[in-house]
């Protein structure tokens, strides 16, 4: 693969990460800080639009598989839905002057047009590697690629965001994030077009049949593999968007650097960008699945020294925070080549198409996962006293700390301990 082709496949990336890392990191803030609803209704609000999301990404995959157009299997549907997805973004974050009930309504309807177009978007965008090269090598580099550039969405994210909303919203940060999302939309748009016209699908399995959606998630779902597979995407997304969802509170609240949350989610991301480029050469000494679970296992000892960080100690938490992204990073070129190498495995044992079933499973999983981790990070900092825009409690602030520190190290540590059940060997 020519490397204009890798980087026009990562800007693809690019763009949904300008989505999917400003709903990561801003959706807790944004509906309780600046939309106005209470942590209780957040927490339901994104368990309700996340499963609603996820149990429509069954039928996508489905619908995926059986795609056949001039432009390939699954390069359409970065065409179709690039403008949808803009539109819906702005409307997501838009404060409407409504009642409270009204603006749950609004805020649930608005995300669950988001999330699913986001879905019909990003599900053939991530089968789409598999169908660009065959090569292994090429793989994970395809991959590596795919992932430094959608940190660097992830970084413009960090790095813009607040500042955009302070400059755009003057003051007013309802306004704010809706010219924001504006800008951060149109740009996405480009780089989706980008993807689209600079990509080519070269594999090609037409020899294989088209199974019912109940034969197909028949044979995911009784496969270990396949399960296997989701139950890690599921746990990782889990951990990650719990720790993601209070990060703002931690460096705002228990830090007292609210001031300096640009710097501290931008230095985040650049080590984010610095281990997804270095996941290649790692793997050459301990292999990729050993180079993955040590990963985590460092991901959770940082997670854990973390706890002990104490409030006015702002730069030691910066050195955590890029160790912690570094290593979480270099991981994920790996889970998305196994995740190829699954789809392979289960379209060669049934002999049907099921690449788009096995990324829509473990899309499922993920947002799942998604819908947890934002439902629990909202509901725990509810009981532990957190009250919006207000003085907190000392025991508000440790409750902040536990769930940025100590929830996510358990969940990492398990993962890194179950991936020694991994059967598949990765190519």
């Amino acid at each position: 693969m020519k490397i204009s082709e890798k980087i026009g496949y990562g800007l693809g990336d690019t763009a949904s990460n300008l989505v999917f890392q400003t709903l990561m990191i801003f959706s807790t803030y944004f509906y309780t800080e600046v939309f106005g609803l209470s942590v209780y209704l957040v927490g339901f609000l994104l368990i309700i639009v996340h499963s609603i999301d996820g149990l429509s990404t069954f039928f996508i995959g489905f619908l995926v598989d059986r795609t056949n157009t001039r432009w390939g299997k699954f390069r359409p549907y970065i065409l179709w839905f690039c403008f949808p997805l803009a539109f819906f973004s702005c409307l997501a974050f838009t404060t409407p002057d409504f009642t409270e009930l009204g603006k749950f309504s609004y805020a649930l309807v608005t995300l669950v047009l988001l999330t699913i177009t986001y879905s019909l978007l990003n599900i053939p965008y991530c089968a789409l590697a598999g169908y660009l090269t065959q090569s292994p090598q090429q793989r994970i580099s395809l991959q590596s690629y795919r992932f430094s550039l959608a940190m660097l969405g992830g970084l413009m994210i960090s790095a813009f965001m607040i500042p955009m909303v302070e400059w755009l919203g003057a003051g007013d940060e309802q306004q704010g994030f809706q010219l924001a999302m504006i800008v951060l939309s149109s740009l996405g748009l480009v780089f989706f077009l980008i993807c689209f016209y600079t990509t080519r699908e070269r594999v090609a399995n037409e020899h294989m049949s088209h199974g019912s959606l109940k034969q197909n998630l028949s044979w995911i779902l009784s496969n270990p593999e396949c399960r296997f597979i989701a139950f890690i995407c599921f746990l990782i997304l889990l951990a990650i968007v719990i720790r993601n969802s209070v990060t703002l509170f931690y460096v705002g609240y228990y830090l007292d650097m609210s001031a300096q949350s640009s710097l501290f989610l931008s230095v985040g991301m650049i080590g984010s960008i610095i281990g997804s480029f270095s996941t290649q050469h790692f793997s050459k000494y301990i292999g990729q699945l050993g180079l993955y679970r040590t990963a985590l296992m460092v991901c959770a000892l940082i997670s854990c020294a973390n706890y002990w960080v104490l409030q006015d100690q702002f730069y030691l938490a910066l050195v955590f925070n890029f160790g912690l992204s570094f290593f979480l990073q270099m991981g994920s070129p790996i889970l998305w080549s196994m995740l190829a190498d699954v789809a392979d495995y289960a379209e060669e044992q049934s002999k049907i198409h099921l690449t788009g079933a096995v990324y829509s499973v473990s899309q499922v999983s993920m947002k799942l996962g998604i819908a947890l981790g934002g439902g629990l990070s909202a509901w725990s900092l509810g009981m532990f006293g957190y009250q919006a825009d207000s003085v907190q409690t000392e025991t508000s602030l440790h409750g902040i700390l536990i769930v940025y520190t100590i929830f996510p190290a358990v969940l990492l540590a398990f993962i890194a301990y179950l991936l020694k059940f991994y059967k598949l060997s990765i190519k």
